[in-house]
């Protein structure tokens, strides 16, 4: 429960902060503004956000293959995640407007009968990296792909399969920039 209140207090110092500086009430304020000061200054520091993408993002995830989309599953990331059979991907695309290394992570819950071993191919621009990881079913937990260096307006992909006859989850990525 404590990050709910966390980004109520930032949320409402932000306000006030911005009502102090344009001279207005809190009630007139520009909250569009607000909304785009937050969401490009999230710790209000001045670093860089990080980039989260969940499966449930229209445009930024795609599965290629017979997939089930699962709602109730204990430890997923968000609202859902994907059961993808063996034979088929799952990419998260995005394009990233704020050049800079950020360490990239992958989100696996907790899943039985799932592939153990999963390949991420990551494409920039023209560039590909491909890795392999063994996912711990018995854990919900983030896997760090490692660091990647991403220019501005660049596309970036992940692309998730399994290396096994089993199928595998997609669930969530995230970017955290390295400061």
């Amino acid at each position: 429960m404590e990050p709910v209140f966390m980004v109520l207090a930032q949320s409402a110092a932000t306000a006030a902060v911005l009502a102090i500086d344009s001279k207005k009430g809190l009630h007139e304020l520009n909250v569009t503004k607000l909304q785009e000061i937050l969401k490009s200054n999230p710790l209000a520091d001045g670093s860089l956000p990080e980039i989260l993408i969940d499966n449930s993002y229209n445009g930024q995830f795609s599965v290629l293959g017979e997939h089930i989309i699962m709602k109730k599953q204990y430890g997923r990331y968000g609202k859902d995640y994907v059961k993808i059979n063996s034979n088929g991907q799952a990419t998260f695309s995005t394009i990233v407007s704020n050049a800079g290394k950020y360490n990239l992570q992958v989100y696996f819950p907790k899943s039985e009968n799932n592939s153990k071993n999963v390949k991420i191919i990551v494409k920039i621009g023209n560039q590909i990296i491909e890795k392999q990881f063994e996912i711990d079913a018995n854990e919900n937990d983030w896997y760090n792909y490692g660091e990647i260096e991403i220019a501005s307006g660049e596309k970036v992909s992940v692309t998730l399969s399994s290396l096994s006859d089993a199928g595998f989850i997609a669930d969530a990525i995230l970017f955290v920039p390295i400061k």
